[in-house]
């Protein structure tokens, strides 16, 4: 079809030449030819032009698409021959009695028409032969019958001229048919980058689970809202709501359980916004809900309709019902508010005020809430986490990554992971403590007792040929003590800096990236090594890749638990490793967690794996 297209887009151009050729040949063959013959000979082939012009026109006004009865190619075939059938005609006026100079001229029109039309009717190669053929095939009869030793020489020669045309016609359509092969494997191309483009700017803003917004947008949205409500002196609602009685269900049916509810709690709550208003999931059970250009008193309604809304619903799941409830948390948004950081921050400590005040209740945000809510926090892990490195109470774990190159086959290699051992000798996973240590500043202490802890692990173990991977914090990147502190440490702890390697997250590099990269070069110089951990979660991660001179990519787990079933996942993945290559740098597929993507992390050229389906943390000692 596309071939189609281009002959006939060339047809315009192609006609008007062809009727500009014929009125030449008039001019140059008016006194040898008898007039009226002449005239007669170019009417006709003016009508033929005209002909093949409403076909043209007739092509472009149904943009080409097939029509009962009418075969698109055939029809431009079929006047190409009728074409070059009457120039052929032309060519039985030659006498060869005519002056040499007319002779010439013939052949020269004839053979120079086959030539020129191979442009415009070889783009498909039969039209082509169906114009030149006719052209031709009378002259060569002439030559061959009427002519004498010279002219049957001549004849030869037009035989040989007409198969270097046809070749040249031939290597021409095939040139085209490459070209346009060529350029619809680049439109598919560019339609595949374009999908997974939008795919990825879709899962940027957009929680996967519900297909709300999720944290991302609403924070930006949120800070647009504030910025309308300064200039232009607008007030806005935001709404802070969490699920009550959701862990019952996480508890009793499992994660399944508690994902579909999510997914249908979303479809019920959407209808109840306003078109200008966003519903968005921050993050397990809690909903953020950003309503523009709205009053106090309207928000507080709405936020009571998304209340009555959650305890009205009733959720089943295999044979079980449950009901939950919410508790909201409502700020009025103007221009008297702080960042949208504060906004989102009061919205969550009205909401838990709301449970304090007995749960599914709208509690309107008070000064008094943010005392009740840092005095919670702070109990809870702040003291947790001082006791803890007081009193020894971490725990330091090891999870192999495996090599998946040969040539790094026999290297042995762990990354060190942190547990805190709870009050009641339970075990508590990073997850749960670290946000709080990095928000009340205790990170930068607790990265310095997990490195010193990992040296003198190696020193007391003797594992001189473990290579050891250790996290470190963006507040210790950040600051300037770091450096020394852990110099002193190797000269404490005689330990070989190459059997290190210090994880930093890709985040956390590019909050500190002036600091970060003088860090890594200090640190690199004295022997250790750099791995740039969670690559790919940030939408700038391949930007600013070149600014860090580290030695490690791990491609970040989210994408390579999903490579077997997201084409999405597997393309960024895919990017990630031939990145890594040019620059020189290994690759760590995290999250691991079955042989079917061990297979297919080794297929894609991954240099190292982590996760459950190659090894499992174990304790340090």
């Amino acid at each position: 079809m596309e071939r189609l297209k281009l002959l006939y887009s060339m047809g315009h151009v192609a006609l008007l030449a062809n009727q500009a050729t014929a009125l030449v040949a008039v001019a140059i063959f008016w006194r040898p030819i008898e007039h009226s013959l002449l005239l007669f000979w170019f009417f006709a082939l003016g009508i033929i032009n005209a002909a093949r012009e409403f076909l043209l026109r007739s092509f472009h006004k149904h943009n080409g698409r097939p029509l009962p009865g009418i075969s698109w190619q055939t029809a431009y075939m079929a006047g190409a021959i009728l074409s070059g059938a009457l120039w052929g005609l032309f060519a039985l006026f030659l006498d060869f009695a005519w002056p040499l100079p007319y002779q010439v001229a013939m052949f020269l029109l004839l053979t120079g028409l086959t030539a020129g039309a191979i442009p415009s009717n070889a783009v498909v190669f039969p039209v082509y032969l169906g114009f030149a053929a006719p052209v031709i095939t009378p002259l060569l009869i002439l030559l061959l019958t009427r002519g004498d030793a010279t002219n049957q020489a001549m004849a030869g020669m037009v035989i040989i001229y007409l198969i270097l045309v046809i070749i040249t016609g031939r290597s021409y359509a095939r040139s085209i048919s490459r070209s346009l092969a060529l350029r619809m494997e680049n439109r598919e191309l560019l339609r595949s980058i374009t999908s997974a483009n939008d795919e990825l700017s879709f899962q940027a803003s957009h929680d996967p689970l519900t297909g709300l917004n999720n944290r991302r947008e609403f924070e930006h949205r949120l800070e647009q809202a504030l910025d309308n409500a300064q200039r232009e002196h607008r007030q806005h609602v935001c709404i802070y709501m969490d699920l009550d009685q959701f862990k019952i269900v996480n508890d009793t049916c499992g994660h399944a359980a508690g994902d579909e509810l999510l997914r249908e709690l979303a479809v019920i709550l959407e209808p109840k916004l306003r078109s200008s208003d966003i519903l968005a999931r921050l993050g397990g059970d809690e909903f953020g809900i950003l309503l523009d250009g709205c009053s106090l008193n309207k928000g507080m309604e709405i936020a009571h309709t998304f209340q009555q809304t959650v305890e009205a619903f009733q959720f089943f799941w295999e044979g079980k019902r449950f009901q939950v409830n919410a508790s909201i948390g409502v700020v009025c948004i103007d221009q008297e508010s702080a960042g949208a950081d504060t906004i989102l921050s009061d919205a969550d400590m009205a909401c838990y005020a709301a449970k304090d005040l007995g749960r599914g209740r709208v509690h309107l945000y008070e000064k008094s809430d943010k005392e009740l809510a840092q005095r919670r926090i702070e109990y809870h892990w702040v003291n947790q986490l001082r006791g803890a490195l007081d009193e020894d109470r971490f725990l330091i774990y090891k999870q192999d990554i495996v090599p998946f190159n040969t040539s790094t086959k026999e290297e042995r290699r762990a990354e060190i992971l942190l547990r805190l051992q709870g009050e009641g000798n339970e075990i508590i996973l990073p997850g749960q403590f670290l946000p709080a240590a990095e928000r009340y500043g205790l990170m930068m202490a607790i990265d310095r007792w997990v490195i010193e802890r990992s040296l003198r692990w190696l020193v007391e173990s003797k594992e001189t040929d473990l290579l050891l991977n250790v996290n470190l914090s963006g507040v210790s990147l950040g600051e300037e003590t770091t450096l020394a502190a852990i110099r002193k440490m190797f000269i404490d702890y005689p330990v070989d800096p190459g059997v290190i390697c210090f994880e930093v997250t890709e985040t956390a590099a590019i909050a500190n990236m002036s600091t970060a990269s003088r860090f890594i070069e200090e640190m690199r110089g004295m022997g250790c090594s750099f791995a740039l951990d969670d690559f790919g979660s940030g939408l700038s991660s391949f930007a600013y890749l070149k600014h860090l001179p580290v030695d490690f990519l791990k491609i970040d787990g989210d994408f390579v638990k999903d490579v077997l079933d997201d084409p999405v996942d597997r393309a960024v993945v895919e990017a990630v490793i031939t990145l890594s290559r040019s620059l020189g740098i290994s690759t760590i597929a995290e999250h691991v967690e079955s042989a079917a993507i061990k297979e297919e992390m080794i297929k894609l050229g991954v240099d190292y794996g982590q996760g459950f389906a190659l090894a499992r943390p174990v304790p340090l000692d």
